[in-house]
């Protein structure tokens, strides 16, 4: 059955890659060569591979396509996988405006009226007057000056401290031997070639992800 999507959306591909020998056994560890992807019906459906590397198929026009991935092994076996896809137009649902009800508006409620207060005016309170006071006066005793009695200055004379002579004692220079370097002797491995398994035949499988909208 032919993996649908619609005019609006891309599909992602993928590949499933396995190899054998001549007794039908799986060989590990080979990869997948490089594959050459086409349409059978690029009215209907194109596929490209992006820079990233991954593979998209892209609608053009409602119809049936076939997606075929080509590679070829070093040894000169050919792998080949292929997959249908279904292009559909898409079906457009227009969903019934929703009906909006306005509320009823609410009731209008009056508040009675506040009374009015009248507020008589206070008495003016009467002036107060007070007396100044006077402060007595206290009479200014000034205490008698004391003499100032300067101190003798004391001037003392520097004391010299005896210099007593420096000998240096000769300093012998080391002697310095140098043994001689040998440059060390490298040796290189050189990695065996690797053997490569025979591969008699491999299978491709190619398969969808699930579509995605159009950027």
């Amino acid at each position: 059955m032919a993996i649908q999507f619609t005019l609006e959306q891309v599909l992602p591909a993928f590949t499933n890659f396995v190899a054998f020998d001549a007794a039908g056994n799986v060989v590990p560890d080979i990869a997948a060569p490089a594959l050459t992807w086409t349409s059978s019906d690029e009215a209907v459906a194109t596929v490209s591979v992006k820079e990233d590397g991954s593979v998209v198929v892209t609608s053009v026009a409602p119809g049936i396509a076939t997606i075929t991935a080509t590679g070829t092994l070093p040894n000169g076996v050919v792998v080949t996988g292929t997959n249908e896809v279904e292009v559909l137009v898409p079906v457009v649902v227009e969903a019934p405006a929703p009906v909006v009800e306005e509320p009823a508006p609410a009731p209008v409620v009056e508040e009675p009226a506040a009374p009015v207060v009248v507020e008589e005016p206070a008495p003016a309170p009467e002036p107060v007057v007070e007396a100044p006071v006077e402060a007595p006066v206290e009479p200014v005793v000034e205490a008698p000056a004391e003499p100032v009695v300067e101190a003798p200055v004391v001037v003392e004379a520097p004391v010299e401290a005896p210099v007593e002579p420096v000998v240096e004692a000769p300093v012998e220079a080391p002697v310095v031997v140098e043994a001689p370097v040998e440059a060390p002797v490298v040796v290189e491995e050189v990695p065996a070639a690797p053997v490569a398994p025979e591969v008699a035949a491999a299978s491709l499988e190619v398969v969808f992800g699930e579509p995605v909208a159009k950027s």
